[in-house]
């Protein structure tokens, strides 16, 4: 793809904010920037998103009903071949993805396909795992993480080990990672 590529960012948490951060400073556009409601404890808000549209001249919706067709025409003409994603407290429909000609790229903390839905990590870490898993994955209709795995990392565990080291990690390779996979 390039880095003057056009990536719409879909999500919540500072994981998605500090990809688009990353994006940008890659040389590719932002114009879109599609956020939800956020939990009290989550370090990024709908504050957050809607500055980061302001700096980067993008569109700015908070909390659309993907479902409606006017919504999904407005995704569409953003012009984003391709959407950056984490935590969309939603799964997505066809009509939705469709808006996105490369697909919708969604970061997942969990070794896909293995470990699916929320506290990934956390359940690696109880089964006894060596490692922990960060997927990038094309997301699939009406799907939970689910799709073709485009990049996976791994954190390796040790005794030492926490689940304070492991978010500590994520931390830093979500956005590397997402961004990463959008504009390659």
């Amino acid at each position: 793809m390039g880095s003057a590529v056009n990536v719409a960012l879909l999500g919540r948490t500072h994981w998605l904010l500090d990809a688009g951060r990353r994006l940008l400073e890659a040389g590719a556009r932002v114009p879109l920037v599609v956020t939800f409601a956020a939990e009290d404890y989550y370090r990024a808000g709908a504050a957050d998103f809607e500055a980061f549209a302001r700096d980067a001249g993008a569109a700015f919706m908070l909390s659309p009903d993907l479902d409606d067709p006017s919504i999904q025409e407005a995704l569409a003409r953003a012009g984003c071949p391709v959407a950056a994603s984490v935590n969309v407290p939603r799964v997505l429909h066809k009509p939705v993805l469709n808006c996105f000609e490369l697909g919708v790229l969604n970061a997942h903390a969990g070794n896909l396909p293995r470990y699916r839905g929320n506290a990934a990590p956390n359940w690696a870490i109880l089964m006894g795992e060596a490692r922990v898993g960060l997927s990038v994955h094309l997301m699939e209709a009406g799907q939970l993480d689910s799709g073709a795995v485009v990049n996976k990392t791994f954190f390796e565990l040790d005794d030492s080990a926490d689940i304070t080291a492991v978010y500590a990690w994520l931390d830093q390779e979500i956005p590397v990672q997402l961004a990463d996979a959008a504009i390659a």
